[in-house]
């Protein structure tokens, strides 16, 4: 890996690089949501039984939803996998837009995509 700015050793880039890959911003997080008096629950699960994950071997997968109640709106995303740096995209859009979560459990997408 490419060393960055003198102050910014490459482990800490490669740690940006991925946070930025698993969140959806701007989404409130679970403490700015509480604050902001929002109603909201979380579904958060392992995902490397999921075929995805096995088909690439995949240890380390999963996710983090914040998703307003009632209404289903989705609040935030968080991401841990192969790949989040794209799908992220999709939660960034349904938070940007006010997206419920079956909003996009009825879209149909190509796979892979």
């Amino acid at each position: 890996m490419r060393q960055g700015p003198a102050f910014a050793p490459a482990s800490l880039l490669a740690l940006a690089v991925l946070l930025a890959a698993c969140s959806a911003n701007p989404s409130p997080d679970e403490a700015a949501a509480q604050s902001a008096g929002l109603a909201y629950r979380t579904r958060c699960e392992r995902a490397a039984d999921w075929y995805t994950a096995r088909r690439l071997g995949e240890t380390v997968y999963g996710f983090k939803l914040l998703i307003e109640q009632p209404g289903e709106r989705i609040l935030g995303a968080h991401l841990v996998g192969p790949d989040a740096e794209d799908t992220i995209n999709l939660f960034a859009l349904a938070v940007r837009h006010g997206l419920t979560a079956a909003q996009l459990k009825d879209t149909m997408f190509a796979y892979p995509t």
